[in-house]
């Protein structure tokens, strides 16, 4: 998303109007300027809201309000600050992407979310995607293990038939859960399988029965 809009991909009213589109310029949303991707980023008032609600440390004067190539390089250069907590600096790809998401909404389906829930939900996907890296890495680093461990305990199905087994971890501080499931045939080999992260999993047995629910959804 990031790279089509600095392409100036991205379909706001400038962006159409070049490539020949009759469009109204102002901006939906609050109707005072012009309709650019810089503009519904990062000056338009419900997106200054978001960014000041995420906590992400704000440019002296304020973002740019002519140049989106300002404002990304210093969202880049931000993002390394090891003097801003790690949650907040890692954040700015889920405000874009949602104050985007947003501007759609508003568009084509007249719906629009007030700032503080999008903040909300900028962290918890946020957070749900960094709980999924992290599992990503503690499955490479046990696969061998795993292997050894499912070749010892891992009963095959019947020839012809093939066995889904899942699992989960889930952390009950954060209130997140991965969860992953595999499909394989009566020789032990892969077939199909996915993996993903839950948020706002207040008990055990809802990391559970969530688990159990995703798998027989995806089968």
């Amino acid at each position: 998303f990031m790279w089509r809009t600095l392409s100036s991909a991205i379909p706001v009213a400038s962006n159409l109007r070049t490539r020949g589109m009759k469009v109204d310029m102002l901006c939906p949303h609050c109707g005072s300027q012009d309709e650019t991707p810089n503009h519904v980023l990062f000056t338009c008032e419900l997106a200054r809201q978001v960014w000041a609600l995420s906590n992400f440390p704000a440019p002296q004067d304020g973002f740019h309000r002519d140049s989106m190539f300002v404002n990304f390089s210093y969202l880049f250069q931000m993002s390394k600050n090891i003097r801003v907590p790690v949650e907040i600096r890692r954040c700015y790809p889920w405000v874009l992407w949602l104050i985007w998401k947003n501007r759609n909404k508003f568009v084509f389906e007249a719906k629009d979310q007030k700032a503080i829930e999008i903040v909300d939900n900028i962290y918890d996907e946020a957070s749900a995607w960094f709980l999924a890296q992290q599992l990503d890495e503690m499955g490479e680093q046990k696969e061998e293990e795993l292997v050894r461990s499912q070749k010892k305990n891992w009963s095959k199905p019947s020839p012809k038939w093939v066995k889904c087994n899942f699992g989960g971890k889930w952390l009950k501080k954060a209130q997140t859960m991965g969860a992953a499931w595999i499909v394989r045939d009566s020789d032990g080999e892969p077939l199909l399988h996915s993996r993903r992260s839950f948020v706002n999993i207040v008990t055990l047995e809802e990391a559970k029965e969530k688990a159990l629910a995703w798998t027989l959804e995806c089968m």
